[in-house]
């Protein structure tokens, strides 16, 4: 909502809208990429949590080596 505020427009995903976002960089803490997961399926209901972080999560490997 505060970037649909801010430009007029809302955050668009590459694998739901075709455009937009394409990939998003986590360090895999399991709530927040689980989190992650939920926002996406609430925008695009088609695809369950799991498999919208297969289309547009990757990892960190600093953060997965530590």
């Amino acid at each position: 909502n505060v970037v649909k505020n801010l430009t007029g427009q809302p955050v668009k995903f590459k694998h739901i809208n075709g455009e937009g976002i394409g990939c998003i960089i986590g360090d895999l803490d399991p709530a927040q990429a689980k989190g992650l997961g939920l926002f996406l399926q609430s925008k695009d209901s088609h695809k369950d949590w799991e498999t919208h972080l297969k289309n547009i999560f990757k990892s960190c490997v600093v953060h997965f080596e530590r």
